[in-house]
């Protein structure tokens, strides 16, 4: 067997083989929804297959092992095991070279990428697309040389060759893995800013209802070890006639807390999410807000209602009645990339009204500035409005849009998105309710955020939360002994310990 036939038909083999272990991951994965007896026949007639389809070459590549028909150098002998490997690498440095991501194997990765990628997309994921056929190619890289070692004689140069192939693979592997994380802080990565289309993507409302990747069933009344902040021996009990309570996200924790504290005779049935009979439902805050209109809701909290749902509540014939009880700060955040620590009230202004589009305008890097927005009636959105004041606020953006707020601060932290983006909330949904470390709270008129600044109110941007409920007014007695217990010393605390900060401070 000559060296260039031995190169090329191993490498075939060596080829289909990785790329037959790497398809059987994402088989696995779109028929996971089967029974385990029925996964266990499908791996086992998937291995009977590859051990088909590769024994006779196999049975061959031993015999002529054992005769000593094979290249001298042992360089040549394990080449053909790692090229899969090293052409994984290299495709993985392409991509993430040119910027596309880790969808961009779906269209170049035929024949190792094509079918993973390919579930991947369709489950909302592509990253471990990058993984799993390094592994499986890794594993042939290790596998082959130690068998081929076993069987055949002494080879010339043999520390050196496998010297070699590790030397390719380290440089290869630290390439790809430095571009994969220049990708990810946004160093390599493109954006498209389409300035005549704007796309409202919607997340999806999952069975289990995380929204924008917060678990609000970790918050469900009754729940065992579910979230929520304890209050013993409360100084009020319902025990009949409930209020029904709705409200934005960031406040769920605060009347899902109180609803368990206080209503009895009730069960965790009540509060199962998303259904709208729920005694304490959950939802954005125009949500909640058409729910309080409808009479779905006896009271809503939420950020003070735009000028919007003022009108609409003028319009239905409703008198809404609206009580502080607690403070907060409305807070800017930028990924933990951007050198970015401080802005103030003009510069934001400039930002969103689009005066200024780069950062390097405020002494950070010289990138196009990615200004996230919420939906028209969400309450960060009315916040935002409200500073703007005269300015007028850019119309968003087609990659600019979130729709949940969990979604923003996930768009803005996480590695799939920009390094160059900045987004608003509320200080205790991106402290508290959904942390995440790869965003970070930035000073605005070199005042950071913090609940003693919120107290003190040098924080520039500190509003209330609101009880809102509407006029006529429901026959239900228990609706304001609810709201005055939230304002009693018992509520307030209970307020403090959930993480925003009490009206008196």
């Amino acid at each position: 067997m000559s060296t260039t036939r031995y190169l090329v038909r191993t490498t075939l083999w060596m080829v289909l083989l990785s790329a037959a272990l790497v398809s059987a991951v994402p088989v696995v994965l779109a028929f996971s929804f089967l029974p385990i007896s029925v996964l266990v026949l499908l791996s086992a007639l998937f291995v009977l297959a590859i051990f088909g389809l590769f024994y006779r070459p196999l049975k061959r590549f031993h015999k002529s092992a054992r005769d000593g028909i094979i290249p001298d150098r042992f360089a040549f002998r394990v080449l053909p095991f790692f090229l899969p490997l090293f052409y994984v690498l290299f495709l993985a440095v392409i991509v993430f070279c040119s910027g596309s991501g880790a969808r961009g194997l779906f269209f170049c990765g035929t024949p190792h990428y094509f079918l993973w990628t390919f579930i991947t997309v369709l489950f909302g994921t592509a990253e471990e697309a990058v993984i799993v056929p390094i592994a499986a190619c890794a594993l042939i890289a290790i596998v082959g040389p130690i068998y081929v070692t076993a069987i055949t004689p002494p080879a010339k140069s043999r520390v050196k060759g496998i010297l070699t192939m590790l030397t390719i693979t380290v440089v290869l592997g630290a390439t790809a893995l430095y571009l994969q994380h220049a990708y990810r802080q946004n160093l390599l990565r493109s954006v498209r800013y389409d300035e005549k289309t704007t796309v409202v993507r919607d997340e999806p409302n999952r069975q289990n209802f995380r929204r924008d990747e917060t678990d609000l069933t970790e918050y469900q009344p009754f729940k065992e070890n579910n979230k929520l902040v304890k209050t013993a021996n409360p100084t009020l009990t319902i025990h009949s006639d409930h209020p029904r309570l709705h409200g934005a996200f960031a406040l769920y924790p605060v009347y899902a807390a109180a609803a368990e504290a206080i209503y009895r005779g009730v069960g965790i049935d009540k509060f199962d999410l998303p259904p709208r009979k729920s005694l304490a439902n959950c939802g954005t805050s125009p949500e909640a807000f058409e729910a309080l209109l409808n009479g779905d809701a006896d009271i809503v909290f939420m950020g003070k209602p735009s000028d919007e749902q003022m009108k609409m509540a003028e319009a239905a014939g409703k008198t809404l009645q609206m009580t502080p009880i607690a403070n907060e700060a409305f807070v800017f955040f930028v990924s933990r990339v951007n050198p970015i620590d401080n802005l103030t009230v003009e510069q934001i202004r400039d930002i969103y009204s689009k005066r200024v589009t780069r950062w390097d305008a405020f002494g950070g890097r010289n990138e196009r500035i990615l200004p996230f927005q919420r939906p028209v009636g969400s309450g960060s959105q009315t916040a935002i409005e409200r500073i703007m004041g005269d300015v007028p606020l850019a119309k968003p953006v087609q990659e600019e849009f979130q729709r949940g707020m969990g979604g923003i601060v996930n768009r803005v932290a996480d590695y799939r998105n920009y390094g160059n983006s900045i987004g608003y909330s509320f200080r205790y949904y991106v402290e508290g309710m959904f942390k995440h470390d790869g965003v970070k709270l930035i000073a605005v008129n070199g005042v950071l955020p913090t609940v003693e600044n919120v107290r003190n109110g040098t924080y520039p941007f500190v509003g209330q939360m609101y009880a809102v409920t509407a006029a006529p007014p429901h026959a239900n007695p228990n609706v304001p002994r609810l709201i005055e217990w939230f304002l009693s010393p018992q509520g307030q605390e209970m307020l403090g310990r959930v993480g925003y900060v009490p009206l008196g401070g």
